[in-house]
């Protein structure tokens, strides 16, 4: 993986809402020196062929193109759109290739193929790749250890410039601080999600001592209920600005901290 900036991630971005308060973040807690915020902006399959879903985590997609665009404005905010389906990768990477304000790409996908990754990327340069390291790479009895993660990430070298283990996927289960500080420093460009959010310093801090320049992302417990939400339908929350402020400084408190020590 090529030593790209290291970021600090908040994922589901949705309103305009969202992006004001996420601006509002970018200047009050500028991120630590050579680091950037992440913002993620979800698009499955489902909602890329233009359908509705009941995940308030997910813009529709007619709404995305702009979303990306005033993220971009600021210069200290990384666009990135978080894209899963199962099946039909390289059409949908052509899709998504005609987002112009699109800066970096994760694939919470199986197996992507590497190939039509590496197409993807000769076609959009300025995209930076994001490869999540999911149940894919568990090993044979089911679990992810550190052998099993190395694995999983040696596949794209030359190809992915993040590999981001995440065994939650948006469920806000936390991390496996055990697995994580094994393999936190395995090559330029590891980044974390699991859990992360306010209150998490112990574990922030507990990765930044072993690993320089991680990145890391935090999706569910920066989030609060919808004030009118769908009956038993899940993922009905949005953005908590005071939830994302606290966790934007978590997350630089233990980076800076860490590097008196190192």
């Amino acid at each position: 993986m090529s030593a790209r900036t290291p970021y600090i991630g908040i994922t589901g971005i949705v309103t305009a809402g969202d992006i004001h308060a996420l601006r509002t973040l970018a200047w009050k807690a500028p991120p630590p020196f050579g680091y950037r915020w992440m913002a993620g902006v979800l698009v499955s399959a489902k909602t890329l062929a233009g359908g509705a879903t009941t995940n308030a985590r997910y813009p529709r997609f007619a709404d995305v193109p702009a979303l990306l665009e005033e993220l971009g404005d600021d210069t200290r905010t990384w666009p990135v759109v978080h894209f899963n389906c199962r099946e039909g990768l390289a059409g949908h990477l052509r899709t998504l290739a005609g987002l112009e304000a699109m800066r970096g790409l994760q694939l919470n996908v199986q197996n992507p193929d590497r190939g039509e990754v590496a197409a993807f990327k000769r076609d959009r340069p300025d995209v930076e790749f994001i490869l999540q390291v999911n149940a894919a790479a568990a090993d044979e009895s089911g679990a992810l250890t550190p052998d099993s993660i190395r694995r999983y990430i040696d596949r794209y070298d030359g190809v992915a410039d993040f590999a981001l283990v995440d065994a939650s996927a948006g469920r806000g289960k936390a991390i496996d601080l055990a697995v994580a500080r094994q393999i936190a420093a395995y090559r330029p460009g590891m980044a974390l999600a699991g859990g992360f959010g306010p209150g998490t310093d112990s574990a922030v801090r507990a990765l930044c001592e072993v690993a320089r320049d991680l990145s890391f992302d935090a999706e569910s417990r920066v989030r609060r209920p919808l004030a009118r939400p769908l009956e038993g339908v899940p993922y009905q929350d949005e953005l908590d600005p005071q939830a994302a402020f606290e966790w934007a400084w978590v997350a630089r408190r233990c980076i800076e901290n860490s590097r008196s020590w190192q």
